[in-house]
């Protein structure tokens, strides 16, 4: 495995190499005749990054947290991540939520965005019966509301509840990060002098 060398922010996507497979910004290329054992050991590398990079950015960011050393320099060391600041503070947020102790195997970590305001052990509980019961995210999040709602009735519940509003607004833009960034803005200021309330996440979809 080759992986691109550097010190300083990126200046351009630098492709990783396994043998005879390129992996660039705009897709994989094989060359040679690589064997039937390279191909899925390729195969199982971009798997794992597909099911587990969420959760290899969350711990690398929060593990640039504890490097006082680190934040005189860029964002916490990690200024050459792909990523934009409101994504890589919903990041930093879920590894506050979910230390790697407290993660359910199995569950893709959008699960666990979805109940990240969920008190323990409900929390852990709700992961497990989506893990059990292969729930996807719209049917963990009815699972999570139906909870808070029978909470509320049986008299357990807080007076201050958290509250999901999802709001979908078309951004003209010219990439992704821009349009969610405009987005947020936007949201913030309808929001503003609303008690307690703030903008959580924005994800960008193609019109």
């Amino acid at each position: 495995m080759t992986l691109p060398a550097r010190s300083n922010k990126l200046t351009g996507p630098e492709p990783i190499r396994f043998g005879c497979y390129t992996l660039g910004a705009n897709g994989l290329e094989v060359t040679g005749r690589p064997t039937r054992a390279a191909h899925l050991g390729v195969a199982d590398f971009v798997n794992r990054c597909v099911k587990f990079g969420g959760w290899w950015l969350v711990d690398l960011i929060t593990y640039a947290d504890t490097r006082d050393d680190w934040r005189e320099d860029d964002e916490h060391g990690l200024d050459g991540l792909d990523i934009n600041p409101g994504t890589r503070k919903q990041y930093r947020h879920l590894g506050k939520v979910f230390p790697r102790s407290a993660r359910v195997d199995g569950v893709p970590m959008g699960h666990h965005a979805v109940v990240a305001a969920v008190p323990e052990p409900q929390r852990r509980r709700l992961l497990e019966r989506a893990r059990d019961g292969e729930w996807n995210q719209g049917e963990l999040r009815h699972a999570t509301r139906k909870l808070q709602r029978t909470t509320v009735i049986e008299g357990r519940a807080p007076t201050m509840h958290t509250v999901e509003v999802i709001v979908a607004i078309e951004i003209e833009a010219e990439t992704t990060y821009e349009a969610e960034d405009k987005a947020r803005a936007l949201m913030k200021t309808a929001v503003q002098g609303v008690p307690h309330a703030k903008v959580i996440l924005s994800t960008a979809r193609p019109s």
